[in-house]
């Protein structure tokens, strides 16, 4: 799936179909992101420099970049080089794709939060992970948290208390390697469905809460998709319910005693993708 973006200050995402060959623990251990505005310090899911994150490899990764003459002349340097810029490369998409799906998920709820609810949309914030990407943290470095207490590691969560997001950086990027990019746009898409179900007194905690997340989550990508603003690409469908059976064995964030079968998952996700958000509280 691609994103219809109109803003020529950025890049802001792409859902494609895409494979990356990413050593997960390397990856997650290595990488600093870095964001930088469109011209704007704003970093809010709709400020106009959410969509602008880039990443930079630190010191401890070769980047590739003006090799010395001696590199250039050690056998497989030009193997490794070419590596190493795919490597940099595939991390760019990623965080460009999350910024996507955070920009345009909660655009959705924004436009439309009138012709399914009442009252008024508040928008969920992102925790400080110390990543430099609003919402992402490392949950084997214990900073993030929800109401005093760390967030686990391969997960994402809403959290009520502070009504706010976060997704593990190595749940996004062992997803990402193993599912496909449009997976990102699901765990995104989830847990801002729990943010909407919180802002009607749903609750969002229990199977049949997290069944309502992923029916929400079917509403707004496919909302987006008839909204323009995102494009279906051949496979993506077969990604995301793919990728629900599969994390259910992988993931904390699929464990089934806690969101549900597979079969259930992409029931709700189902109903959520033809009938729209309001079927998501008659289910």
């Amino acid at each position: 799936m691609a994103e219809v973006d109109d803003n020529d200050c950025c890049e802001c995402g792409r859902w494609h179909v895409r494979r990356f060959a990413i050593v997960n623990a390397a990856i997650a251990a290595s990488i600093v992101l870095l964001s930088t505005g469109c011209g704007s310090d704003d970093l809010s899911p709709t400020g106009t420099g959410a969509c602008a994150a880039t990443p930079a490899v630190s010191s401890a990764l070769p980047t590739g970049d003006n090799p010395s003459a001696n590199e250039r002349e050690t056998p497989g340097r030009e193997t490794s080089t070419r590596e190493d810029a795919s490597t940099d490369a595939q991390i760019e998409e990623l965080v460009s794709d999350y910024n996507s799906a955070v920009t345009s998920v909660n655009s959705y709820w924004q436009r439309h939060w009138k012709e399914h609810f009442t009252g008024t949309y508040t928008e969920p914030t992102l925790v400080d992970g110390g990543k430099g990407l609003p919402g992402v943290y490392d949950g084997n470095e214990g900073i993030a948290k929800c109401d005093g207490e760390a967030l686990e590691p391969d997960n994402a969560f809403y959290c009520r208390p502070d009504h706010s997001l976060a997704f593990d950086l190595n749940l996004l990027v062992d997803s990402n390697r193993r599912i496909g990019d449009s997976f990102v746009y699901m765990v995104v898409a989830h847990e801002w469905g729990h943010a909407v179900a919180a802002q009607i007194d749903e609750d969002s905690q229990s199977v049949a809460g997290e069944l309502t997340a992923d029916c929400l989550a079917g509403a707004a990508i496919y909302g987006l998709v008839e909204d323009g603003v995102l494009l279906l690409e051949e496979g993506d469908v077969k990604e995301i319910t793919n990728g629900l059976t599969e994390v259910a064995d992988e993931s904390p964030w699929g464990d089934p005693k806690d969101h549900g079968d597979p079969f259930q998952r992409i029931e709700a996700f189902d109903v959520g993708r033809q009938q729209g958000a309001d079927a998501c509280f008659n289910r």
